[in-house]
């Protein structure tokens, strides 16, 4: 297998379960829907917790070199917008 097919496949991985990690910790945001995003801190909050996610990833030795050839500001600005929708905002 290629390494970009690797690269595609843990972006999807990661991103998966950061999604999920929202959608559990979002449970109480059924009653008012954006009460999440607001807890995370709404836009900047969330664009901070995209900064020291990709951050995280970057920084771990196993995994950094599946983002060689990845757009880090695109992707940190990608995952801020979709921790966005799941959060509700």
């Amino acid at each position: 297998m290629t390494s970009n097919f690797w690269v595609h496949a843990l972006r999807a991985v990661s991103l998966a379960i950061a999604v999920t990690v929202l959608a559990i910790a979002g449970g109480h945001a059924l009653a008012a829907e954006d009460s999440l995003y607001r807890d995370l801190g709404e836009k900047s909050g969330i664009a901070t917790i995209a900064k020291y996610t990709t951050a995280n990833f970057l920084g771990d030795p196993r995994i950094k070199a599946k983002f060689d050839n990845t757009n880090m500001e695109r992707f940190e600005k990608l995952l801020s917008d979709q921790f966005c929708v799941v959060a509700g905002g």
